[in-house]
């Protein structure tokens, strides 16, 4: 009965969290079966929910944390690129250049200097080139550059370069599940607190399977609990009972403002059990001082009874 309850309770929280916006961007549709602005934002927001929900950027071991997309002091997003991608060139002994382009936790954005290649079907095609992907690789031979799918956000995994030494880092992991071949590509983030973040100049691999290195502080982790100290469950219960319940006040509030047409603070739910909370405290506060007077009473008076004379 209580996990039914809170189920219940869960999901009414989480569709007053919804209701807004789902209520304000199907406002703007208009006609029955129309599809304007309103619905594009609609379905933009649902792709991006969906999105971010399996391409996470964030990974936790132990008592350590790393948030690779959280902003820094000096760096707004993250270890991701202000530009929209990273980008690697580089030449082998026969004169043929390699160039990889990639982005961590999220697919590339082109603003500029998009790639412009062959065999680009898997990431985006001829017009969006690198544009659904996070790692695309060229490779020029006699002046055709051909392109290979790296990694895709969705397939990004995260693992600890040094499990003894997880301050040293992390590796972000990229796979690409096509039809021409599962290549990969990989960078070690590596923690670099102080000073500017040093760009990796140049990738190692075999051709399908690329490595690089990033010193970045983002790679840094975030000590989140000390050995013996923490969180413990019944800590993280009451915080997540205290999120519940300011849901629930913030949502009964607005309906009975809405729907009832209560205004003040009359509008607060359970406004006299409220009220009454002063008075129940103080009744505490004295029945337990009576316990106590009356408990030290009796060990400190003498145990014989009083005689009348």
């Amino acid at each position: 009965m209580i996990k039914k309850f809170f189920l219940i309770f869960e999901t009414f929280a989480l569709l007053c969290c919804l209701a807004p916006i789902v209520h304000s961007e199907f406002s703007l549709l208009g006609r029955a079966g129309e599809r304007g602005p309103g619905a594009a934002r609609l379905y933009r927001f649902l792709w991006i929910f969906w999105w971010r929900s399996r391409a996470r950027c964030w990974y936790c071991c132990g008592g350590a944390r790393y948030n690779l997309a959280g902003p820094l002091r000096g760096f707004v997003h993250g270890v991701r690129s202000e530009d929209g991608f990273y980008k690697v060139v580089q030449k082998d002994s026969n004169g043929d250049k390699t160039i990889v382009w990639f982005q961590l936790c999220e697919h590339m954005k082109f603003n500029h200097d998009p790639p412009i290649c062959q065999r680009c079907e898997s990431c985006g095609g001829p017009d969006h080139c690198g544009e659904t992907c996070s790692a695309l690789e060229a490779v020029t031979h006699s002046g055709f550059p051909l392109c290979r799918t790296l990694g895709f956000p969705s397939t990004t995994t995260f693992s600890l370069i040094d499990k003894r030494k997880p301050e040293q880092g992390l590796i972000v992991d990229m796979v690409a599940n096509t039809s021409q071949d599962a290549c990969s590509f990989s960078v070690s983030v590596y923690c670099k607190r102080t000073g500017q973040q040093e760009l990796p100049t140049s990738v190692a691999g075999d051709g399908c399977h690329y490595t690089a290195v990033l010193k970045h502080p983002a790679g840094c982790p975030v000590v989140t609990r000390l050995d013996g100290g923490g969180l413990g469950w019944f800590s993280t219960l009451l915080i997540v009972l205290l999120c519940f319940l300011v849901v629930y006040m913030i949502a009964a509030t607005i309906y009975r403002r809405k729907a009832l047409g209560i205004v003040g603070v009359e509008a607060i739910p359970h406004m006299d059990f409220w009220r009454s909370i002063p008075s129940n405290i103080q009744w505490g506060v004295e029945y337990v001082i009576g316990k106590v007077t009356g408990l030290y009473r009796r060990v400190t008076e003498p145990s014989y009874m009083r005689v009348n004379e």
